[in-house]
């Protein structure tokens, strides 16, 4: 089912906001519109956090971006919001309120 989910127009939002992340384009990852996508922006910054998190403890990263071993707690915290936010994004909240606020959150390395 993700797969497909990745595959859609969904996907495509994904991986726009995983460009935008790499580019520190921070006015693209805060301008989304609707919920759907607010979902899609805390699982990116979710998977981007874990990432930057697991670099730190492991020497590996998946997607290229490490943190210093001091981040590292930091970075997992911001992911553990995350996946709650993911949650809350079904939730009649203002999406551009939310996604700033997740940006915000941001853990500076």
């Amino acid at each position: 089912m993700r797969a497909l989910e990745y595959a859609s127009s969904a996907g495509k939002s994904i991986a726009r906001l995983r460009k935008a992340l790499q580019a520190k384009d921070f006015e693209t990852l805060s301008a989304v519109n609707d919920r759907e996508q607010v979902e899609a922006l805390a699982e990116v910054l979710q998977k981007h956090a874990l990432n930057v998190a697991m670099e730190s403890y492991c020497g590996r990263s998946r997607y290229g971006q490490a943190a210093s071993s001091a981040q590292a707690a930091a970075w997992l915290r911001y992911a553990r919001q995350m996946g709650r936010n993911r949650l809350l994004a079904s939730h009649p909240l203002n999406p551009r309120l939310f996604a700033a606020e997740m940006i915000a959150a941001m853990p500076k390395n």
